[in-house]
């Protein structure tokens, strides 16, 4: 389901709706880049309306590795690798970018608001919060 969120979102809201999205893993980031530019072919009035971003959110600045199932890439890790099961094999992992949130929304758009913001970093959640603190203080 990788871009799934992605393209659900741009399918049911309003147009004057941006979407925000970061993906740090390369292989990931292909098939969800591939998947946008047919969806843009088809519908150009998208286009204007997604960010993605090819890095990974965290709480400073760094680099780091992703780390993916062999058998599922929607499973990726950052750091370390986090098994589901004794079956799970994961690949070497691959080097990726890590920034703040804070430091990426608020060098990019002066005026951040959001209504809604979905996050999904198998476990890495806190990390990014930690990362985001400008952006917790203003609700």
């Amino acid at each position: 389901n990788i871009g799934a969120c992605v393209l659900d979102l741009l399918l049911t809201t309003p147009p004057d709706i941006t979407i925000v999205a970061f993906e740090p893993n390369p292989r990931n980031l292909f098939r969800l880049t591939s998947t946008l530019v047919a969806l843009f072919a088809v519908y150009p009035q998208f286009r204007q309306r997604v960010h993605l971003f090819p890095i990974g959110l965290g709480q400073s600045a760094k680099s780091d590795r992703i780390y993916g199932t062999t058998s599922n890439y929607g499973h990726s890790t950052i750091g370390r690798t986090v098994k589901q099961n004794d079956y799970e094999t994961f690949d070497s992992g691959l080097p990726i970018s890590i920034e703040r949130l804070d430091d990426v929304l608020y060098s990019d758009y002066e005026d951040v608001d959001f209504a809604v913001m979905k996050l999904d970093a198998q476990g890495y959640e806190c990390e990014i919060a930690k990362g985001m603190p400008h952006l917790l203080n203003k609700r």
